[in-house]
């Protein structure tokens, strides 16, 4: 690659994906670094909605906060 050249996304990064992929994404990665609490019953994972709506409302309190 020259020095002219825009590096290029891997091809995962290009790929689209609908918004059930991007949320389930999203929720599986706030799971692994333990924004969002869960359960495990066997293989299946379970949230309380409870849990969601109060990390939605404080992301989104964050988020306002940031504009002036």
């Amino acid at each position: 690659m020259n020095a002219n050249e825009a590096p290029t996304a891997p091809p995962q990064e290009k790929k689209l994906i609908g918004y059930p992929e991007l949320a389930e994404y999203r929720v599986y990665q706030q799971m692994q670094r333990g924004k969002i609490p869960y359960f495990k019953f066997g293989r299946s994972v379970h949230f309380r909605l409870s849990d969601v709506k109060a990390k939605i409302e404080t992301a989104c309190k964050a988020a306002a906060g940031g504009r002036r």
